[in-house]
């Protein structure tokens, strides 16, 4: 009996050590994510470091200080970390879609696909995910499987301005003029202050004139400067998402360029040109003149 009893003093003892390490490794996490926030990102990591020593099995400790190194853009760091929270939690969405996103970044595209198939797995309706596994197939120019996920991200956020933009390009430099100038026209519709997509709306709508002219004259089609659809793309951030478990949407979308990443804010997303639709819309006649001033392009 007293066998018993010492036995079941010494695990309550042990579930009471435990605890309070866990609390400790919780309290230094806590003052991490504190210094996170101020933007103080190398004193946040040696709170979780502190953290990870004394609790190695919370997978969160892991991908906040990867979070933390990919903020610093240490990127091998903080693929490491997120790879390491992926061990401890399989269904890390989060993980998954920034280390894919650092992917992306270091030009590793196959590895990024490879993570955001993994996100979609977890969350089937990311549309941020489709968006950046679009973007990699672009920059493979696998154009189809992009076209297709661009489509499913605005499919899922109507609002998906950089979606449409690039679904744009991808069309304009195919040739498929008229399915070029909708889609720069809808990023006029949510952003009217976006030059570029009015410059390609009004070659889009030359282009598609010139096209049909040709077909009973020897007009040719207008020259541009050949430029790549993947050199025009607009890329995703290294940084983004900070929760838990599942991706959330963030309060402020921003636009970055490949492979420079500054990130401002702990959830950064793919998503850019996320603006109130306003009345600046113009519709495409079936016939466009090249005047810009017949057709209305250019407001």
């Amino acid at each position: 009996m007293k066998l018993i009893l010492f036995a079941l003093f010494a695990l309550v003892v042990g579930m009471v050590i435990a605890c309070a390490g866990t609390s400790k490794g919780e309290a230094y996490f806590n003052k991490g994510v504190d210094f996170s926030e101020q933007g103080l990102y190398a004193e946040a990591i040696q709170m979780y470091d502190k953290a990870i020593e004394i609790n190695s099995k919370d997978a969160s400790f892991y991908f906040k200080r990867g979070f933390a190194y990919d903020l610093l853009s240490e990127y091998p760091k903080a693929i490491e970390d997120y790879r390491k929270a992926i061990e401890l939690d399989s269904k890390y969405g989060n993980a998954y879609f920034n280390r894919a996103k650092i992917y992306s970044v270091l030009g590793q595209d196959e590895q990024a696909i490879e993570d955001f198939n993994n996100v979609l797995i977890i969350s089937p309706k990311d549309a941020d995910s489709y968006f950046g596994r679009g973007l990699a197939y672009d920059l493979l120019s696998e154009y189809p499987k992009a076209i297709e996920d661009y489509s499913k991200a605005i499919e899922l956020d109507p609002k998906y301005g950089v979606a449409y933009f690039n679904r744009g390009l991808i069309h304009s430099n195919l040739g498929r003029y008229q399915q070029a100038f909708q889609d720069f026209n809808k990023v006029v519709e949510l952003d009217p202050d976006h030059d570029e997509a009015r410059e390609e709306r009004q070659y889009a709508a030359t282009s598609l004139w010139s096209q049909t002219a040709s077909s009973a004259s020897t007009v040719s089609e207008p020259k541009r400067e050949s430029t790549s659809s993947s050199k025009q793309k607009v890329i995703i951030s290294s940084t983004s998402k900070n929760t838990a478990t599942q991706p959330t949407r963030p309060a402020v979308p921003e636009t970055k360029t490949k492979p420079t990443t500054t990130p401002a804010q702990e959830v950064i997303s793919p998503t850019a040109s996320k603006i109130i639709p306003t009345q600046d819309v113009i519709t495409l006649p079936l016939i466009p003149s090249p005047n810009a001033d017949e057709i209305k392009a250019i407001d």
